[in-house]
């Protein structure tokens, strides 16, 4: 009885070690599986950026490990403190604007002086908007990445993207209009702020960076018109050789090899 019972102990000691090296195998292999296809769907969302710097780091910062951060405890009406905030950052411009014009009254500077602006028949070289085509809206769509994040009106880029074969035209249209008319939509200035907690009180609005989200309508627009006038800047060479900033092709690194060279 002594025997059988040490014989079975055995083999139930046996089994369990086969079956813990097999659990450890399977895990490792779904471990790895997992890995692989990380790094496929990493990889497939980096080709789908086009080369946008910007979309680029959002993917890796997505990537990183980050520290979670507990939400900070509200100790006012929640309604009364966002008020607060709002009427913090929507002042922000005026008090800038009243501080400008106050240093420029003390130092009896003109902030608005009276210029002729001179017209393209005059001087051929003054920048002007010009019509953009359909060909031309759609790549700058396209170049968006799917996952920026949306305005106030919460119409995302993926809407955007899977809807241009019937609001391609629209959308050409409102561009043409607004270059033509040189005014631009006041819905489309709108914007949705985030205010990120940079240090101190949470309750603070100075303490913190306001993150601003406009339509994704209004980004096209600045995209159309910053191709238009990058190119006008390259055609007519007023740009320096030395300029590295705001430029394609160019960075930080353009910057130092001109300086130490």
């Amino acid at each position: 009885m002594y025997v059988v019972k040490t014989e079975t102990k055995g083999a139930i000691k046996s089994n369990d070690r086969l079956h813990w090296n097999a659990h450890r195998f399977f895990r490792q292999e779904v471990k790895r599986e997992l890995r692989f296809a990380e790094k496929a769907h990493v990889r497939s969302e980096l080709l789908k950026c086009n080369g946008n710097t910007n979309a680029i780091w959002k993917i890796i910062n997505n990537c990183l490990p980050r520290k979670k951060h507990p939400r900070p405890n509200v100790r006012d009406n929640p309604v009364a403190l966002a008020n607060k905030f709002n009427e913090y950052f929507t002042s922000v411009g005026c008090v800038t604007a009243q501080k400008a014009s106050d240093l420029a009254t003390e130092h009896n500077f003109d902030i608005n002086p009276t210029t002729t602006v001179p017209t393209p028949d005059e001087c051929p070289e003054i920048f002007q908007f010009h019509a953009v085509s359909d060909k031309d809206v759609e790549s700058v769509i396209r170049g968006f990445a799917s996952n920026k994040a949306p305005g106030y009106d919460k119409v995302s880029v993926r809407v955007l993207k899977d809807s241009l074969p019937a609001t391609l035209t629209a959308i050409t249209t409102i561009m043409n209009n607004s270059f033509n008319t040189k005014t631009f939509a006041r819905s489309r200035k709108i914007a949705e702020v985030t205010p990120v907690l940079k240090s101190g009180d949470s309750e603070e609005p100075c303490n913190h960076k306001p993150i601003s989200l406009l339509p994704v309508l209004s980004k096209v627009s600045e995209r159309l018109a910053h191709r238009q006038f990058v190119d006008f800047l390259s055609t007519n060479k007023k740009l320096a050789k030395t300029q590295s900033g705001n430029r394609k092709l160019h960075s930080t690194e353009t910057a130092l090899l001109c300086v130490t060279r």
